[in-house]
């Protein structure tokens, strides 16, 4: 599958949808109701006991975007998030143009990925995205 072939695209300010969540990443329907809210912004962070949480500024966007691919990666049961760079990055947050995955210990399975550089979320698997 091309890079353009990637089966589901979502804008920053979309996520994907609960079906979709269950459809493609295997998940039991309450278990995609609490991913799409972290996606959306309505469950609280700093309540979600992810294995790295830290204190934040809730106006740094790497940081709340670093809890939500943690809360998500906790609830949906992956094995870490990950980060694969791109040949662009930069030192400085905000200057990333790589992408961050939850790593479901399958190359090809389909996961939730977050493109730094296209400010997107998609459903894809890092083998075949990267």
């Amino acid at each position: 599958m091309a890079r353009t072939d990637i089966p589901i695209h979502y804008e920053a300010n979309r996520s994907p949808s609960i079906k979709s969540l269950m459809t493609y990443l295997r998940i039991d329907p309450e278990t995609a109701k609490k991913a799409k809210d972290i996606l959306t912004g309505k469950t609280n962070l700093m309540t979600v006991k992810a294995s790295r949480m830290r204190q934040f500024d809730a106006y740094n966007t790497h940081e709340t975007l670093t809890l939500a691919l943690e809360a998500l990666n906790e609830i949906i049961g992956t094995y870490g998030v990950e980060y694969v760079a791109h040949e662009d990055d930069g030192y400085r947050v905000g200057s990333l143009k790589g992408f961050d995955y939850l790593n479901t210990g399958d190359t090809y399975g389909m996961t939730l990925i977050y493109d730094h550089k296209d400010d997107v979320w998609r459903i894809s698997s890092w083998g075949k995205y990267g």
